[in-house]
């Protein structure tokens, strides 16, 4: 059975079809051969720094390379063979001059090299140092209204630090930064300190310990009732008011000023006059966290009738 016949190849189909054909045979035989140049990129790879010593600033990653060779070996280039091994072991603290070696470039043996850029160019190499400073703790925000912040303390009071020499050198402090923005509770974390330098990284987590307490204030209240405690007997105080000074937070001082009294314990004691001592009542759960500065007067004239 014949699948093409003279007609067939004389048609225009047939025609369109073996000119397609013979120009991806021509191309083949063209590109196979040819020579082509191009501009690639090679990432230069670290090796061996040498212990206790850093780079000061960040070194070049990458040189440029012109090559030139048969197009089918270019174009297999890639990341896998586009590398340059820097061996650092014998670099010293400071500048060190680095010429890049041809040699070092491992390409097929039909690639030849035009150019490199940059052909040579300085690392700059400095110690790694490690030092002691200071924690300085800033606050941040402010505690919740009727509230203050009443003591602070960072422990350990001093970190270890460590990155280049050149930047280690000029600290003076580690800071730490706390928000206490609308807190009205004390406040106990440990954090990791964090400096915006490269390569400095901070070896301690210091604890950071808050007291944070209602704000306290002295009141003054006058004209508390003076009143004898648990008697059946007509009984006559003087004088009948006494004046109160309470130390306290703002809002529980407001809270107590209608509960408050002073009272005698005027129990079994016979008709008579008496010099007695009041004791302040205030009659709420605030009494813990309420002190009382002073109660005028101390001692009342008592008369059982």
């Amino acid at each position: 059975m014949k699948f093409f016949s003279t007609e067939w190849f004389s048609s225009k189909t047939g025609l369109q079809i073996l000119s397609v054909c013979l120009a991806f045979l021509a191309w083949l035989v063209v590109n196979s051969g040819q020579t082509i140049k191009e501009t690639k990129t090679v990432e230069i790879q670290y090796v061996q720094l040498p212990k206790g010593l850093i780079f000061q600033r960040t070194p070049p990653r990458e040189i440029k390379v012109e090559v030139a060779g048969p197009l089918s070996r270019i174009r297999a280039l890639n990341k896998d063979n586009l590398f340059y091994v820097l061996d650092l072991s014998t670099m010293k603290p400071g500048a060190n001059r680095v010429e890049i070696d041809v040699d070092m470039l491992k390409l097929p043996t039909e690639i030849d090299i035009f150019n490199i850029t940059p052909r040579s160019f300085n690392i700059h190499i400095e110690e790694f140092f490690v030092r002691s400073l200071p924690v300085k703790l800033n606050i941040v925000g402010k505690p919740k209204e009727g509230y203050h912040v009443v003591s602070s303390k960072v422990s350990p009071e001093l970190v270890s630090v460590t990155g280049p020499k050149s930047i280690i050198s000029k600290l003076t402090e580690v800071p730490v930064e706390v928000t206490v923005s609308n807190r009205e509770l004390s406040y106990f974390e440990t954090v990791k300190p964090r400096l915006n330098f490269p390569d400095v990284e901070v070896l301690d987590s210091p604890m950071v310990e808050l007291e944070i307490s209602s704000i306290r204030t002295v009141k003054e209240f006058i004209s508390v009732p003076v009143v004898a405690k648990s008697t059946k007997e007509r009984v006559s105080i003087s004088p009948p008011m006494a004046k109160v000074i309470l130390e306290g937070a703002e809002k529980d001082l407001e809270l107590i000023r209608e509960k408050l009294q002073v009272t005698v314990a005027v129990e079994g004691l016979k008709r008579g006059r008496y010099r007695l001592r009041g004791d302040l009542v205030m009659n709420s759960s605030l009494n813990s966290s309420l002190k009382l500065v002073s109660l005028d007067p101390m001692f009342f004239l008592v008369e059982i009738r």
